[in-house]
């Protein structure tokens, strides 16, 4: 009995599904007004102070915490340093990092999955 309540127990836990309470940002790539075919999303999770690209046909997710060539980590350097000021363009993500001594506008190209940043003059 012990093992079947246990059992019970880890199922339980293991279809446990996100909820929106667990992201900072969340958005789909829309390719036109009438367009219903999303390729990508991109989010924020509360957990994770990394960007997160996903492909939505092949469920392949990339993880951006080096912005580019600045020197930021948003791993390394979170909470001192964080993104913001998300716009989610067709096929680019634009942002902002702030960061009290080198803030930065970047974005972030799903077709290539590649980001580039420039100093944001603050």
């Amino acid at each position: 009995m012990k093992k079947i309540l246990t059992a019970m127990l880890l199922l339980s836990q293991s279809a446990y599904a996100d909820s929106i309470e667990d992201y900072y940002y969340y958005q789909v790539n829309q390719l036109g007004a009438q367009d219903t075919e999303y390729t990508a999303a991109v989010y924020l999770r509360k957990s994770n102070p990394c960007i997160v690209v996903e492909e939505l046909d092949s469920g392949k997710k990339t993880s951006f915490c080096k912005m580019a060539d600045s020197g930021l980590d948003l791993k390394r350097d979170y909470p001192s340093i964080y993104p913001t000021n998300f716009q989610l363009v067709g096929e680019k993500l634009y942002f902002n990092v702030a960061a009290p001594w080198n803030g930065q506008k970047c974005s972030i190209s799903l077709l290539d999955l590649s980001i580039s940043c420039d100093g944001a003059g603050n």
